[in-house]
């Protein structure tokens, strides 16, 4: 599958849930002149769009990892949808996953554990190798709410194996970003 079909994909599979949600909040919105004069009930958004970058640790080098997602929240847990890019010197690998995260609760801290699978698109120019495999994603991490009003600031930590018969390629990432209810 090419790369370009991945990145409309992962369009896809990113910003559908919000554009869905946004839409129910909105018929949520017109509720009775009645109800909105003496009880102002705004429906929260449980969705978020998000942003990180960080350093990719791979094959003992180092390079660039950016991730777009949206982040579906639950009670004590969220489905997160994502789009991954790395690139280390010449090797290049793009993903789409699904990732489910755990939150726990802690005063204005929110430290998570998450696991997720991956579809890779995997270029590595120098030994002009190209695959499409599926992936496994391990990481947990730190979200900061009452930094920015209106923001969720997040720190975090991946593992990330690509697998393969002929040899899983693996590699860390430490991203920070922010969130944006919606």
């Amino acid at each position: 599958m090419k790369l370009k079909n991945f990145l409309l994909l992962s369009l896809v599979i990113v910003f559908v849930p919000a554009l869905l949600n946004a839409q129910y909040l909105e018929s949520k919105s017109t509720l009775s002149p009645l109800l909105t004069k003496t009880s102002p009930i705004v429906p929260k958004s449980n969705i978020s769009l998000g942003i990180g970058i960080g350093p990719t640790f791979y094959r003992s080098n180092t390079g660039v990892d950016v991730s777009f997602f949206t982040e579906v929240a639950m009670e004590s847990f969220s489905i997160v949808p994502q789009a991954n890019y790395w690139k280390v010197d010449n090797v290049n690998n793009f993903e789409i996953a699904g990732d489910l995260a755990l939150h726990f609760a802690i005063a204005g801290l929110s430290p998570y554990g998450e696991a997720g699978l991956g579809v890779n698109y995997y270029d590595d120019k120098d030994k002009d190798e190209t695959f499409t495999a599926l992936g496994l994603n391990l990481g947990c991490g730190l979200e900061f709410k009452e930094l920015i009003k209106g923001a969720t600031i997040f720190v975090d930590g991946k593992y990330r194996l690509i697998i393969r018969n002929s040899g899983n390629k693996e590699h860390a990432v430490v991203t920070g970003g922010i969130k944006l209810p919606l």
